[in-house]
């Protein structure tokens, strides 16, 4: 719609539209364009004489009664982008396992924006207990509740990072490898003040009014449209079986001081072929890989308790962090296959993830001990 006002002259249209017109001002500029609620003006200056003889200037700049500027103001635009991450790789039984969003507010006004989840159907499991939590602009996430207006307020042009948090069912059917839930997250433009869904101006432009005009894209959800105030995007949790194996071997060291072997300490040598005899050192390795190059192995727990006919001799451990506690017997043990007597263990571990899919992350426990 075009308004123009001007003063009520003897002059024809072609006259009228031969003149130049002054500069257009405008408000602060965003990547998505002027701000909402802008006020445009605009004004003219109309010099002409009759017979030679200069006449009064026609302006609409508002002074000495002439006509007011033409205006109007800049209607709020209602644009915005959900973009999910990449698929998030669990493992059964996890909690709180993360699926990352990003929220950006596209138009050219402040909004907020409320949000729900579709977990899809017809993909192959469901996680339990799906919590929605954004970034308040400092780092810290704070959990969604549109009931107490703890929602994403957005200026223009920015976005905040929203985080889905869901436990993973139990391994079994359908939860095995591979398997994936496909999850949708929608986001509707709200009034920043009250918080309410923003309504659309149906009934044309008021030139002089700030209307809400949507141009949002369609997006993944079920009821999700074009130019309805919603946008969404999906992305899933994918189930990957824990990649941790373990194995424990053993070695015959030497076969003792009473044939000429030094005595069996942890530096003594392996002598190979050596025979199982009494007396003999013998040396277990118990080794345990993560070969998860996405996720840590925690609160790993290892116990082994030495069977009869063996006597401690000592143990070390390598390669378990996240503050693991280490426990062995006193050397000189006479082991009898309890775990009141020579139990070798390690509570709490982490083994951080593999640094690339052909070398895991290893920990050991070697223990030497003397055949009785």
């Amino acid at each position: 719609m075009k308004i123009t006002h001007f003063k009520k002259g003897a002059f024809t249209k072609a006259l009228f539209s031969a003149v130049a017109i002054g500069a257009l001002a405008s408000g602060t500029a965003h990547a998505v364009g002027t701000s909402a609620d802008t006020l445009v003006s605009n004004t003219f200056t109309l010099n002409f004489e009759v017979n030679s003889a200069s006449q009064p200037v026609i302006t609409n700049d508002g002074l000495g009664g002439n006509d007011d500027p033409t205006r109007f103001r800049v209607d709020r635009l209602i644009d915005l982008n959900v973009l999910a991450g990449a698929e998030t790789n669990v493992a059964p039984g996890e909690a709180d396992a993360v699926l990352t969003y990003t929220l950006t507010n596209t138009g050219n006004d402040t909004q907020s924006f409320l949000l729900t989840l579709e977990d899809v159907g017809g993909d192959d499991f469901d996680a339990t207990g799906l919590e929605i939590w954004f970034d308040d602009g400092t780092g810290t996430f704070v959990q969604y509740n549109a009931g107490t207006n703890v929602v994403p307020v957005l200026a223009a042009d920015a976005n905040t990072t929203i985080e889905v948090r869901g436990d993973i069912p139990a391994f079994g059917a359908p939860v095995v490898d591979g398997a994936d839930d496909d999850v949708i997250l929608v986001a509707q433009a709200a009034d920043d003040t009250t918080f309410a869904a923003v309504v659309a101006d149906s009934d044309g432009n008021d030139i002089l009014a700030t209307e809400n005009v949507f141009n949002d894209a369609a997006g993944d959800g079920a009821s999700d449209g074009s130019q309805d105030g919603y946008h969404s995007d999906t992305t899933n949790y994918n189930v990957v079986e824990a990649q941790v194996d373990g194995s424990k071997t053993v070695t015959v060291v030497n076969e003792g001081t009473s044939r000429g072997a030094p005595a069996c300490t942890m530096a003594a040598p392996i002598v190979a072929g050596a025979y199982a005899l009494p007396g003999a050192c013998v040396e277990y390795v118990i080794t345990v890989n993560n070969n998860d190059v996405d996720r840590e192995a925690t609160a790993v727990a290892i116990a082994d308790n030495l069977p009869d006919n063996l006597t401690f001799v000592d143990a070390v451990f390598a390669g378990f962090g996240g503050g693991a506690t280490e426990t062995e017997p006193a050397g000189g043990t006479v082991c009898d296959g309890t775990a009141a007597t020579c139990a070798v263990s390690v509570t709490g571990g982490t083994l951080a993830q593999a640094p690339n899919a052909t070398t895991p992350t290893t920990g050991t426990i070697t223990i030497r001990a003397t055949i009785d």
